[in-house]
């Protein structure tokens, strides 16, 4: 499951960055913090007990690899122009 998770935050970053989206390390755990608080509180996932709690930090954690690989593809082309 965290293999393909992974594969699918990074097809989402590289389109991203194909688009000029770029993101900083504040906008990482902005969006991570925001992810969770979401499914959390606003999906009322607290409402599910454990089962809740363990969905709102796989969703924390996907954003978290979605937008670390956004910047990370910013980072090394960013060298590439230097």
């Amino acid at each position: 499951f965290q293999r393909k998770q992974l594969a699918y935050a990074e097809a989402w970053a590289q389109e991203r960055h194909q688009r000029g989206k770029r993101c900083g390390l504040f906008s990482i755990f902005s969006h991570t913090l925001s992810a969770f608080i979401k499914t959390l509180l606003l999906r009322a996932g607290f409402l599910d007990g454990k089962q809740g709690w363990i969905l709102a930090v796989v969703n924390a954690q996907y954003t978290f690899n979605k937008y670390s690989a956004l910047w990370a593809l910013g980072q090394s082309s960013a060298k590439r122009c230097i």
